[in-house]
C-alpha cells in the first residue's frame, strides 16, 4: 500500500515536470512575470484615461501584450462602483483589473485605485439608504470627478 502511494505521488511529479497534462500552459515564472507586466500596463492604461477620456492613445501597450491571450471579462460583481477587466484562460484563469466604474456610467464615470473604489462604494451605499439611488449615483459621479480633477492635477 505504501509503495503504490509513492509510486503515484512520482508518477505525479514526473509529468507536472514534463508537462504531462500541463497543454499550452507557460512556466510559472513566465505567466507570473506575464501578470505582473499586464497588472502594470493596465494601470498605466487606466491612469492614461484618468487625464483623457478617449481610449485612442492610451490602448496600444496594454492591447499589444493582451494578444495571443485568451481573454474573457471579469465576472460582475454586485457594487454600485464595480471592478472591470479581463481574466486570462492562459495564465491559469488570472484576472487583471482594468479599472473601476459606476454601473450605468459613462466612460468617464471610472477611476483606478481600489481603496477609491471601496470609499465611492461606501458613500453611494449610505446615500442610497438616506435618498435613494438616484441620489447615490448622482454622488458617486460628482465624487469620480472630483478624484479625476485631482489626478489631473497632479
Amino acid at each position: 500500500m505504501r509503495s503504490s502511494i509513492a509510486f503515484a505521488a512520482l508518477s505525479m511529479l514526473l509529468l507536472s515536470g514534463c508537462g504531462g497534462g500541463a497543454g499550452e500552459q507557460q512556466p510559472f515564472e513566465d505567466q507570473q512575470s506575464k501578470i505582473a507586466r499586464l497588472r502594470g500596463l493596465a494601470d498605466a492604461r487606466c491612469m492614461c484615461l484618468m487625464n483623457d477620456d478617449t481610449d485612442e492613445r492610451c490602448n496600444f501597450a496594454y492591447d499589444d501584450e493582451r494578444k495571443g491571450l485568451k481573454a474573457t471579462p471579469m465576472p460582475p460583481m454586485d457594487f454600485a462602483i464595480t471592478a472591470g477587466g479581463s481574466c486570462f484562460a492562459t495564465l491559469d484563469g488570472q484576472c487583471v483589473t482594468e479599472g473601476y466604474h459606476l454601473k450605468g456610467g459613462g466612460p468617464a464615470d471610472n477611476v483606478c485605485s481600489q481603496d477609491d473604489a471601496i470609499a465611492l462604494n461606501d458613500l453611494h451605499e449610505k446615500v442610497t439608504t438616506q435618498s435613494g439611488k438616484a441620489a447615490a449615483d448622482a454622488a458617486a459621479k460628482e465624487r469620480i470627478r472630483e478624484i479625476r480633477v485631482a489626478w489631473r492635477a497632479r
